[in-house]
């Protein structure tokens, strides 16, 4: 008798492990359980060589953080001593590069005494600077250090005086290398600068002083003096007259570039006299 087609598919469709004897399965579950507690057992043993490197690095990480605190503490500790002994009020002042401010004016603009202490000073430095920037304009910056315990040291930068500026007959004033004019009167113009004349505060002395600056060194010790002539016709003609006599004549906007002959044809000439710089490059020797 023939089988029937749908009792020999479903015979091919049958879980194979419905196929095993008791037995078998009983053997296939052991050898399972058996895979399971190798692989438990190989982790215990990588845990058990990794434990001591992991304890020896939670040691290390405690000891660290151990010195971290005990360093903070020892710095708060430290600090509270100092803020409440003698040393942390200022004693002493040094002031270095000062020129033209003597060193008891200096101290005397900053505030600082005794009676202040050290680290409220460095803290509110900037102030003080200003302060003493606006009181002396002559200062163009000044560096505030402390050297311990308490010692203050104020290194001063001034601008240069560059020059004389007259007010008025046998009036002048020191001139500042970035157009500053101090209010400090004088009788007499200072020495080795020249002397600027008919000028006002304002662009064209700026202008002026920026020019002398980029002239070389040695022509800008031979000025004497700078005039401004207030020609009508060209309001940036100023004269140059110069310690051997000689007159230049010249423009604020081009000088500084043309005075770079000025030797090389101050040799040309016989005698002293007039150099014109201020559209070409001649000179004429005095009659």
């Amino acid at each position: 008798m023939a089988k029937h087609p749908r009792a020999s598919h479903a015979n091919e469709q049958r879980d194979p492990a419905e196929a095993l004897t008791p037995w078998e399965r009983y053997q296939q579950r052991q050898k399972k359980e058996q895979e399971r507690a190798k692989k438990h057992q190989t982790r215990r043993k990588q845990f058990s060589k990794e434990l001591p490197h992991l304890t020896k690095q939670r040691h290390h990480q405690l000891k660290w953080h151990l010195i971290i605190l005990l360093g903070v503490f020892s710095l708060l500790l430290i600090g509270l001593i100092y803020g409440v002994s003698p040393w942390s009020h200022v004693d002493h002042v040094e002031v270095t590069g000062a020129q033209t401010v003597s060193r008891q004016e200096i101290v005397s603009a900053s505030g600082l005494n005794k009676k202040k202490m050290v680290l409220p000073a460095w803290q509110n430095q900037k102030e003080m600077i200003a302060k003493l920037k606006q009181k002396y304009p002559q200062i163009k910056k000044v560096a505030f250090s402390v050297s311990l315990p308490n010692t203050v040291r104020l290194q001063v930068t001034e601008y240069a005086t560059i020059g004389s500026f007259k007010v008025k007959q046998d009036q002048y004033r020191p001139l500042l290398e970035n157009g500053r004019i101090l209010a400090t009167p004088q009788t007499s113009p200072l020495k080795n600068v020249p002397v600027y004349l008919n000028f006002k505060s304002g662009k064209l002395l700026t202008r002026t002083i920026t020019g002398v600056l980029k002239i070389p060194r040695g022509v800008q010790n031979e000025i004497a003096s700078i005039q401004l002539t207030h020609n009508n016709i060209n309001p940036y003609q100023i004269y140059l007259y110069m310690d051997d006599g000689t007159q230049v004549i010249a423009d604020i906007r081009t000088f500084s570039r043309k005075m770079a002959y000025y030797e090389t044809i101050r040799k040309q000439m016989k005698k002293k006299g007039r150099i014109d710089l201020e559209i070409g490059a001649f000179s004429e020797s005095a009659s």
